[in-house]
């Protein structure tokens, strides 16, 4: 994709962002407030009364909606983090420093849904019961403001089931990547057109997806899956893998090419470590690293 078709879908975000915020049937989900002037062309600003929470995960998603919101909502836009026992080691940091490079504003409050036990006793639907707990909550701070929420679903997003989704649309969320038709290697592409530094982040869905449906979660169940992944990352020198845990074993999901290159030596220094942390057996997974593997 070349520039000028970068920079067109750039404009294209921004008019999608600016018509959704002066939307009045979007604004009345959250705030019952009345009509606002809509972005009709490039650099039109919509009524200052106008805004946006985004639902801020630090991915390349919602980093790239946060940061277009700025830009076209300047002040009137806050990226909100959402901290909980289910993020990855670094993962609130990270999240902190790119908003802070990115030049947004920026808050982070408690997830609700982590004390909810729709959540914890990780039913198959847990994603949509967390995701309205956490939509709920940032539309009670945009409410008061007159404000939407938005967040960082993309159009290959449509294509799969993904229940937090149902929920956003049931609170009257936004999402304008998937409005806009934005694929996610086009939000690569243009991140990197515009230098964001969380272009090429991995995918990092939360530590709930490492264990299988109706396995309870704890954060002490958490917090080995968070250290071994981050001590696995750091070994390997790999970003794209996953610790999978289920009755307190734990299986390695790694690359094929990280797999092939394992020795014997670095599978025994893996399982040694792993049982230090508390795992009571520890496997590689021959097929290596596939995406939500307990969805099967």
């Amino acid at each position: 994709m070349d520039t000028s078709e970068t920079d067109d879908l750039v404009a294209q975000l921004e008019r999608t962002i600016a018509q959704t915020v002066a939307d009045p049937l979007a604004v009345s989900r959250t705030a019952g407030a009345a009509p606002a002037t809509i972005a009709t062309s490039r650099g039109e600003m919509v009524a200052a009364s106008r805004g946006a929470i985004v639902a801020y995960s630090g991915g390349a998603d919602s980093a790239l909606v946060a940061f277009i919101a700025h830009r076209v909502l300047g002040g009137n836009m806050l990226a909100v983090l959402a901290g909980s026992p289910l993020l990855s080691q670094g993962e609130a940091q990270r999240a902190r420093e790119n908003a802070a490079a990115m030049g947004i504003p920026y808050q982070e409050i408690r997830h609700p849904g982590w004390s909810s036990d729709f959540v914890r006793t990780n039913p198959r639907d847990r994603c949509y019961w967390c995701k309205r707990g956490l939509f709920a909550r940032l539309g009670e701070m945009a409410a008061p403001r007159g404000w939407v929420v938005l967040h960082g679903e993309n159009a290959d997003d449509l294509t799969t089931d993904r229940p937090g989704e149902r929920a956003a649309e049931e609170l009257g969320c936004r999402a304008p990547l998937a409005e806009a038709g934005i694929t996610k290697e086009r939000v690569r592409e243009i991140s990197r057109f515009l230098g964001l530094p969380t272009a090429d982040l991995p995918s990092s869905p939360c530590l709930a997806t490492r264990f299988p449906y109706g396995e309870e979660l704890t954060p002490e169940k958490l917090d080995r899956v968070r250290a071994a992944e981050a001590w696995l990352r750091e070994d390997l020198g790999e970003q794209t893998l996953r610790v999978r845990s289920e009755a307190g074993t734990a299986r390695v999901e790694l690359p094929p090419a990280t797999l092939a290159a394992l020795s014997d030596t670095r599978r025994d220094k893996l399982t040694h470590h792993f049982i230090q942390l508390g795992f009571r057996e520890v496997t590689i997974d021959p097929k290596g690293y596939r995406s939500g593997s307990f969805d099967a």
